[in-house]
């Protein structure tokens, strides 16, 4: 964790700092080694949310695009449950940054558990693969612009209902794969933004703008992807 609390006050880990845990209240342990993102450690070995991770410096440096008290709330359901969002806005929206690989069962039970939520997943080293091709392709690509989108196939991400942002590392670029109301299952959008751009645009508004979009019904996108005028639904869901 990057905070804990002494007297009350949030506090980053410097060496040999004391702390404890802002969510269970038990004894912390400042890391500030050489290897890793400084960080706060449960003494115990045990942690109290068995969804948070060690965080890379990547994962570190979208938290700390945000303002201080929106990073690490405590979000607590009805019935008690209690875990640590990575930001939480002042509108109530929870952003969750994955860098590492993630079962698709804990996806859908964080998904669920928050609701107001939106995912910025890290995907840059399959896009530095293919960075001359993806380069070449978002040369004709404007900031916010938009695009029909089929899901991710293939994908612990896919048929996700909320927002899923590729942070791609390439010339920050982020692309969102933004359900739309069609029918139960929808389709997509593809929403390109630049990273700078859509940071302020959350901090603005502490919420993503969702803008709809008609049907694609009898379209191509323009990356060639054919949406036929009949059955949307139906091709949209053989497309997973």
């Amino acid at each position: 964790m990057k905070f804990a609390l002494q007297a009350d006050q949030r506090i980053e880990a410097t060496p040999n700092a004391p702390g404890v845990c802002h969510c269970c209240g038990t004894e912390m342990i400042a890391k500030c080694g050489n290897r890793k993102v400084w960080h706060w450690a449960h003494k115990t070995k045990q942690t109290c949310d068995h969804w948070w991770e060690n965080e890379t410096q990547r994962h570190r440096d979208w938290k700390d695009q945000f303002p201080v008290e929106w990073q690490e709330v405590v979000h607590f359901a009805e019935d008690g449950e209690k875990h640590i969002a990575d930001v939480k806005t002042s509108t109530g929206l929870v952003i969750e940054f994955q860098h590492s690989s993630i079962r698709r069962e804990e996806i859908e039970a964080r998904t669920h558990f928050y609701k107001n939520i939106i995912w910025i997943v890290d995907e840059n080293r399959s896009f530095k693969r293919n960075q001359n091709d993806f380069r070449e392709r978002m040369a004709r690509i404007k900031n916010e612009e938009l695009d029909y989108s089929s899901d991710f196939s293939g994908s612990n991400w896919g048929s996700l209902k909320v927002p899923i942002f590729i942070d791609t590392g390439i010339d920050g670029w982020v692309i969102g794969q933004v359900p739309q109301s069609e029918a139960d299952f929808g389709f997509y959008k593809s929403h390109y933004l630049q990273k700078d751009y859509f940071i302020r645009s959350l901090i603005m508004s502490g919420r993503y703008l969702k803008t709809e979009m008609k049907s694609p019904a009898g379209h191509t996108n323009r990356w060639g992807t054919y949406f036929p005028p009949d059955n949307l639904y139906d091709f949209l869901k053989a497309e997973n």
